[in-house]
């Protein structure tokens, strides 16, 4: 359903259109990475280095994405 509004357009313009098709399917990975993160498994150090190394591919997808801006 997401994917056919993102593929119809539905009154979106070009700008915004280019983000939702670029951004949204990022936004949904990330999600999906910190729902799977696991809270008890080597406490909170383990959380956050986890959290810093998903940071960091993030930040590199964020970085590709600007070059094809």
């Amino acid at each position: 359903m997401v994917e056919e509004k993102l593929e119809s357009g539905q009154g979106k313009t070009a700008a915004r259109q280019f983000f939702s098709r670029s951004c949204t399917p990022i936004f949904l990975e990330f999600d999906a990475l910190i729902t799977a993160l696991p809270f008890s498994e080597g406490g909170e150090e383990a959380q956050l280095k986890k959290t810093e190394e998903l940071q960091a591919e993030n930040d590199l997808v964020g970085q590709e994405l600007q070059k094809q801006l």
